[in-house]
């Protein structure tokens, strides 16, 4: 069992690591498109502009810190790393729902890349599965002893 966990866990940290990398450089890479999108969000205005700014180092930062327990063997970052996410990905799905049910009426989707071009119900309903998988993550690191999972490929 303890192996099928840490399996679980390697791919749960490259599923999202993967993820949010992609995200976030198709929305460095594209910038001025991906800005327009956003401030064309449903924010307070004075929030607007950090979002541009905060959210693909947002994803940059969860991705590179769901890595680095592997590399140094920080059982307390991968439970840090592991909520990050959640709180990450939980948030994208809120918003998603939000979107979808049409209380903001039109908004423009400023995710990049291919997730781009999915209507807003499909990517709350793919945003809902990638939030129940890093809640089983989460809700596994609780369960199973930290320390057990982790052992630095550095020696």
């Amino acid at each position: 069992m303890e192996k099928k966990i840490r399996y679980f866990d390697i791919i749960l940290r490259i599923l999202f690591a993967a993820l949010f990398t992609y995200t976030a450089a198709m929305k460095l890479i594209d910038f001025p498109v991906y800005r327009i999108k956003m401030r064309r969000q449903h924010f307070f205005e004075p929030l607007k502009e950090w979002l541009v700014w905060g959210v693909p180092i947002a994803e940059l930062l969860v991705a590179i810190a769901l890595v680095l327990p592997y590399l140094v063997a920080s059982p307390k970052l991968a439970r840090v790393s592991l909520m990050g996410n959640l709180v990450l990905i939980g948030g994208f799905t809120l918003y998603a729902g939000l979107a979808a049910s049409g209380i903001f009426g039109y908004t423009p989707c400023a995710c990049g890349g291919l997730l781009e071009g999915m209507g807003w119900w499909e990517h709350f309903l793919f945003n809902l599965v990638l939030t129940s998988i890093a809640a089983i993550g989460v809700w596994l690191h609780r369960i199973k002893k930290d320390a057990a999972l982790f052992t630095s490929v550095c020696g």
